[in-house]
C-alpha cells in the first residue's frame, strides 16, 4: 500500500480537496486507490443537508486524481502535471454518502499529443457506484506553475 504522505509527494492537491487515502495497486496501465469521504469535510457540509450525498463532481475528481497519480509516476512524465481535460459519459449508479469508503479503479487507454485517455470507476463494496471516460492533459511542470498564478 502507498500511503497519504507518498501520495502528497506526487499530487499537488491537499485537504479538503485530496480524494485519495491510499493506493492499493499500481501496475501497467491500471491503478486501484481508496478514499473515505469524511463526514466532516467542509465541501460536503452544504450539499443536501438532511440527506447528504457525495456530489458527482467529487467522484469525477477522485477518479481523475487516481489517473493523475498513475500518469505522474510514469518515468516519461517526470516533472510534469496532469490536469483533467475532458469527461465523457459520467454515470452515477449508486449514491455515495459521507463516511463511505470507496475503491477507485482507473485504466489507461493511451496517450496522444500529451492527452492521456482512460476509463475510471468508483465502487462501494463490490457494487459499481460511478463510471466515466476521462482525459488528462500532461503539462510541463514549469508551464503548469506559471499558469496557476
Amino acid at each position: 500500500m502507498i500511503g497519504i504522505e507518498e501520495i502528497k509527494q506526487v499530487l499537488p492537491q491537499r485537504d479538503p480537496f485530496l480524494f485519495l487515502d491510499e493506493i492499493g495497486e499500481i501496475g501497467d496501465g491500471k491503478i486501484t486507490a481508496y478514499y473515505t469521504f469524511k463526514p466532516d469535510n467542509p465541501i460536503l457540509a452544504g450539499h443536501l443537508p438532511g440527506n447528504p450525498i457525495v456530489p458527482g463532481i467529487l467522484l469525477i475528481e477522485a477518479m481523475a486524481q487516481a489517473g493523475a497519480y498513475w500518469l505522474m509516476t510514469r518515468p516519461e512524465n517526470k516533472d510534469m502535471f496532469a490536469y483533467l481535460y475532458k469527461v465523457i459519459d459520467f454515470r452515477v449508479k449508486k449514491m455515495i454518502r459521507p463516511g463511505d469508503k470507496c475503491r477507485i479503479v482507473a485504466v489507461d487507454k493511451g496517450t496522444r499529443f500529451r492527452i492521456a485517455s482512460g476509463e475510471a470507476e468508483v465502487y462501494l463494496g463490490d457494487e459499481l457506484a460511478a463510471a466515466c471516460k476521462l482525459s488528462c492533459m500532461i503539462a510541463d511542470g514549469v508551464l503548469a506553475a506559471k499558469q496557476s498564478r
